[in-house]
């Protein structure tokens, strides 16, 4: 890869007003492939916001196999991690502080503001966004239907972020009895999935198998 050309190249795509040194016989055509290179590494997200940092990468990528190595490294995966699920002491929306795990369980009675749902941790994924679903066994509407699940959209705060999805019992209890499946999705993939069985306090609870 032609340095001056390179050069040459990105004082083009910045509009850089000082003078440049030219190659003697200017290359038309190497000229527009290094630009075609420097837009591709834009759109790589490799923005060169110094100068400096710039002139490092000329040298840098001017050999055939180190540009190889950059233009083929793949992005880092996420790393997820379920840090809790199960009943939480209650939880503030408004609150910085996530809620407290009080029973690692899978298994909620239906009781009046009871807290369950999951803690989940999530790496290198910041402002990526970050899918929500809780499905809920049949909650009714006002005109008897049955709603649809409980989704929405959050973006990754930082690459460490703790995210907790969860819900409660309200009355009538009837129609949150049964299987409350909550999911997370990132990059269209499922991340965490957990089902609660949400039972009657006086039902017998099923052994875990």
């Amino acid at each position: 890869m032609d340095r001056d050309y390179l050069k040459l190249a990105w004082t083009s795509l910045k509009k850089i007003t000082r003078p440049q040194r030219l190659p003697v016989k200017l290359d038309t055509e190497k000229l527009c492939y290094c630009y075609a290179f420097l837009q591709a590494i834009f759109c790589l997200e490799c923005c060169f916001k110094e100068f400096r940092f710039f002139n490092w990468s000329i040298a840098t990528i001017s050999s055939p196999s180190t540009l190889t190595i950059f233009c083929l490294m793949p992005k880092r995966k996420p790393e997820i991690r379920i840090r809790s699920f199960g009943i939480y002491d209650g939880w503030d929306s408004d609150a910085k502080d996530l809620p407290r795990i009080a029973e690692f369980t899978t298994r909620v009675p239906a009781v009046i503001d009871i807290e369950f749902g999951m803690v989940v941790n999530i790496k290198g994924a910041k402002n990526e966004p970050l899918i929500y679903c809780i499905d809920h066994p049949g909650i009714r509407d006002a005109d008897g239907k049955r709603r649809a699940p409980f989704d929405g959209e959050v973006y990754v705060r930082s690459n460490d972020w703790n995210f907790y999805l969860g819900d409660t019992i309200w009355a009538p209890m009837d129609d949150k009895l049964g299987p409350w499946r909550m999911t997370l999705q990132l990059a269209g993939k499922i991340i965490a999935d957990k089902t609660f069985d949400v039972f009657r306090g006086n039902d017998s609870p099923k052994q875990p198998t």
